[in-house]
């Protein structure tokens, strides 16, 4: 571990399980749990939960799972991991992914109504976040912790920055935030 300031990604269940904590030694702050986004486009079908017009907030795995494609991130993005680990936990996998190496991208392909976006980026080009709910019906969601050397010479600063940080998500994401 370099002397600097990392943000840490996990899954709500890495950190239920107790494998998400700081390496041993570093000063850590949770800064936000930030749910994971379904982006869905305008192509209109009558009996698809994904393309309602009455536009749930929310959209579940096996509704994903037979998305036509799903749009993704590549494996090494934490919503990717996310998201893989949840259709592992829930015994589901998709049926046809799209892997695109950037979330304007994957937005893009969603609004123009080629594809579920799956990602944990703010909305672009119109669309509308909705929340992905597990198997059991509870949002998914990723763990952002800040960790540092208590022992670097700006220690305080860094600190203050993770601050910052928790701060800045709680105003810019209150009403996402799980």
């Amino acid at each position: 571990m370099s002397s600097g300031f990392t943000l840490y990604v996990a899954t709500k269940s890495d950190s239920s399980r107790g494998a998400f904590t700081a390496p041993s030694g570093l000063a850590s702050m949770m800064i936000a749990e930030p749910p994971v986004r379904a982006y869905v486009g305008s192509r209109p079908s009558a009996d698809d939960e994904a393309h309602s017009h009455e536009a749930p907030r929310t959209l579940s795995l096996a509704t994903l799972a037979t998305a036509d494609p799903l749009v993704v991130l590549p494996g090494r993005y934490p919503v990717r991991k996310v998201l893989s680990r949840a259709f592992e936990d829930a015994g589901l996998a998709p049926a046809h992914l799209q892997e695109v190496d950037s979330p304007e991208a994957a937005q893009a392909i969603a609004a123009s109504g080629r594809g579920i976006a799956v990602l944990t980026n703010d909305p672009r080009f119109g669309l509308v976040p909705r929340r992905v709910l597990d198997v059991d019906g509870q949002v998914l969601t990723q763990s952002l912790r800040a960790a540092w050397s208590p022992d670097h010479h700006a220690a305080g600063e860094l600190a203050a920055l993770a601050e910052d940080l928790r701060d800045f998500c709680a105003r810019q994401y209150a009403d996402d935030l799980a």
